[in-house]
């Protein structure tokens, strides 16, 4: 199969969210069947139905769970992701009841900003944060 209809709209909207449900009806095939994630513009990758089923339920987890997350927390996003909804994660950083959080966004960076071509100063920013909650 053309590895194109795995990055198109019918299978990422439709037969993807179909496949993961039928994986949840039958726990016992869950281990057999195979899903294909696509970002439509960066790469493809195969997980077990049952690994993207505890993505989903720990996204949700983690959604519905963060108003209780008082730390310092520090959320990196790469700014043209697309792999991640940016707007999930302010959406998330909104929730977040911590008084010490910080939001950076690196524009034009795609989804692993640790790899990226600007990742000085990711590290750079990182390495300021911790030295400021190390002390």
């Amino acid at each position: 199969m053309d590895s194109s209809f795995f990055q198109s709209d019918i299978y990422i909207y439709f037969i993807l969210p179909f496949l993961i449900f039928l994986a949840r009806i039958f726990d016992v095939t869950i281990g057999t069947i195979r899903i294909i994630l696509v970002s439509k513009e960066f790469h493809s990758d195969v997980i077990s139905a049952k690994s993207a089923i505890e993505i989903d339920r720990y996204t949700k987890w983690t959604m519905e769970n963060a108003s209780m997350l008082i730390c310092p927390v520090l959320i990196m996003q790469a700014g043209n992701d697309k792999i991640i909804d940016k707007k999930k994660t302010e959406e998330f950083y909104q929730m977040v009841k911590s008084a010490d959080k910080t939001y950076k966004e690196y524009d034009g960076f795609l989804h692993e900003v640790w790899n990226e071509k600007g990742r000085a100063q990711v590290y750079q920013d990182m390495y300021i944060w911790l030295e400021k909650h190390l002390k």
